[in-house]
């Protein structure tokens, strides 16, 4: 567990620290009267600006900040207050939340934080007789996401008692089983995280992708390509395009007219392009998905 709140001399909230050496800050620990915390958006915005500039962080090699669902005063007020690196989505695998997820992603994206990676919580369930992974709450969501945004990173969880009972405990599994297949599962993750938040910041170079002479044209690394607008508006993934869930495809090929051309090409995070069509449609397209074409 953890221990005490304090102040510095400075009067600066003291973080609680974790026996793991990790220091941990929550409103909870300073609202000492207990009960709800019932604010309005200033109050809530004042709160978290204490918890993130008025704590005597010392030296941090990362600060994760745990985030409620949603888009709003919340999560404005913390990308208004400091500069994040990245953002990592938690989804789980049922229809209604890939569609919060995605509001997610284009907030982020406005706001200019790179989505580094997709968690998705309770991915399946191992029984104790048989390696089958029951798919107790669907499945295919996380895979929309990232075939949808280009994403590279992507995790599952599975329903694992333990990992509940451990974080009641104060101990999470991945200390009290650290050889364990959850374990394993939450390394790759810290792993890949760390390394795509530095990879970003040592080079964060996108393709350029222009309409020109009635081609899109995809440039990277002094290697250009030109694709057909019409070809491109034909494999448009989205949902209104293609069957979210059984991925058949929804838009026929003698719907897109072959004098189609992009009003408006902008970037889609760090991993893809959005491009306006003259349709009136908006399609996301994997950078990835654009070098393969």
């Amino acid at each position: 567990g953890v221990d005490g709140l304090y102040y510095t001399k400075a009067n600066l909230l003291k973080p609680i620290e974790h026996k793991s050496g990790m220091k941990l800050m929550s409103f909870a620990y300073a609202n000492t009267q207990g009960g709800p915390a019932i604010m309005r958006g200033p109050m809530v915005s004042q709160v978290i600006q204490q918890l993130l500039v008025g704590c005597d962080w010392g030296h941090l090699d990362y600060l994760i900040i745990d985030l409620p669902p949603g888009t709003g005063d919340i999560q404005l007020t913390i990308t208004q207050t400091i500069a994040m690196d990245a953002a990592v989505i938690i989804t789980t695998p049922q229809k209604i939340s890939f569609i919060d997820v995605v509001k997610g992603i284009d907030m982020f994206n406005k706001l200019e934080v790179p989505v580094v990676g997709i968690i998705e919580n309770m991915s399946y369930f191992l029984c104790d007789s048989c390696d089958k992974k029951h798919r107790i709450f669907g499945e295919g969501a996380m895979q929309k996401l990232v075939d949808q945004y280009g994403i590279r990173n992507a995790f599952e969880i599975p329903i694992v008692p333990a990992i509940a009972t451990q974080g009641d405990n104060g101990l999470p599994l991945v200390a009290a089983d650290p050889d364990g297949e959850v374990a394993q599962v939450y390394k790759d993750l810290a792993g890949d995280i760390v390394r795509e938040v530095s990879r970003i910041a040592m080079d964060n170079t996108k393709p350029s992708v222009t309409f020109a002479d009635g081609m899109i044209k995809v440039e990277q690394d002094g290697t250009a390509k030109s694709i057909n607008p019409a070809e491109l508006r034909r494999k448009c993934g989205c949902a209104h395009c293609v069957d979210e869930f059984s991925g058949e495809k929804r838009l026929q090929d003698a719907d897109v007219p072959e004098d189609i051309k992009p009003t408006d090409i902008s970037t889609m995070g760090n991993y893809a392009v959005q491009i306006a069509w003259s349709d009136s449609h908006s399609s996301i397209y994997p950078y990835r998905n654009l070098a393969d074409f």
